[in-house]
């Protein structure tokens, strides 16, 4: 973990690391982030730094779009969070679309309404919605003009900076190459579709494996560690314990400790070794039930 020190230099939290065999999905780069689902259902997004933030109380997230991203809740109603993972509109719709030139379709009380990204009700709609086609209601609701309508189709044309060939090696294999300059700078295996967005393509190498490249051909290296104060966030931990993750710290700057209970490894971090201690005692008794003394006298014994 030695790579991750430098997150976080002013903030002294605890650290989930994820215990997971890959990834089911990762989403094309949008708006600075990649959606993210892994193999054990919990979803996340990476930033164009490589770090992930996990969003333990969504079993689905979308793709951001105008500053927006759909995201489904543990009971499966759909609502929207901000940029900086704020639900910015309540997960209260029974279904919902990713927003186009700020309007998205949603369908609450089972009827379907046009709502701005501030959740505003715009114009409620008839019941026969093309869900699959949101820009074409819209434009069909005079909600958008024409010309938005037009710019927002050609928002999908293809960047041709970079171009990706279809090549046959022997017979019944096909790979992709994307070349750069008349250089080719990546090569993969017929595996992944995908064309680059932005700055990045991302790649399905295997069944769980994804990597993302930027226009370099130089693999995104990811790291799924995020901070988070555990012990003010119940919520968070019940989740985390019940989904089998593994708590864990990066120590940054300041004081750090590594504990070691009922197989699974915890390490906290602190500014001073005061804070270190009572956090260490806050930490054992909270995730385990144990009173303040017997936290107190099992944390005697590690040290740092």
């Amino acid at each position: 973990m030695d790579e991750l020190k430098f997150i976080d230099k002013t903030n002294y939290n605890m650290y989930i690391k994820l215990d997971s065999d890959g990834y089911r999905h990762i989403g094309d780069y949008s708006e600075g982030k990649f959606s993210t689902m892994h193999t054990n259902g919990v979803c996340g997004y990476i930033n164009e730094s490589g770090y992930e933030t996990f969003l333990f109380d969504y079993t689905l997230v979308e793709d951001f779009n105008n500053g927006r991203a759909l995201v489904k809740n543990i009971k499966g109603l759909y609502g929207y969070i901000d940029d900086s993972f704020n639900e910015i509109i309540p997960c209260s719709f029974i279904y919902a679309t990713r927003f186009y030139c700020g309007y998205a379709v949603v369908n609450c009380n089972y009827k379907n309404i046009i709502i701005d990204i501030n959740g505003k009700v715009v114009r409620e709609l008839e019941k026969d919605v093309d869900y699959d086609d949101v820009l074409k209601e819209l434009y069909k609701n005079k909600i958008i003009s024409k010309e938005l309508y037009n710019n927002e189709k050609n928002n999908n044309i293809i960047n041709d900076i970079t171009k990706k060939v279809n090549e046959f090696q022997v017979v019944g294999k096909k790979t992709y190459s994307y070349y750069k300059d008349g250089k080719r700078i990546i090569e993969c295996e017929n595996l992944c579709d995908r064309e680059f967005c932005g700055d990045f393509v991302v790649i399905k190498i295997d069944n769980n494996d994804f990597k993302i490249f930027n226009r370099n051909g130089k693999v995104l290296k990811v790291h799924s560690c995020i901070g988070f104060d555990i012990i003010n966030n119940k919520s968070l931990l019940d989740r985390a314990m019940q989904l089998k993750y593994t708590i864990s710290c990066i120590e940054n700057v300041g004081c750090s400790s590594t504990i070691e209970f009922d197989g699974q490894e915890y390490t906290i971090i602190a500014a001073n070794v005061e804070d270190l201690n009572k956090k260490k005692t806050e930490f054992l008794s909270y995730i385990k039930g144990l009173s303040i003394a017997d936290a107190k006298e099992v944390i005697t014994s590690f040290r740092r």
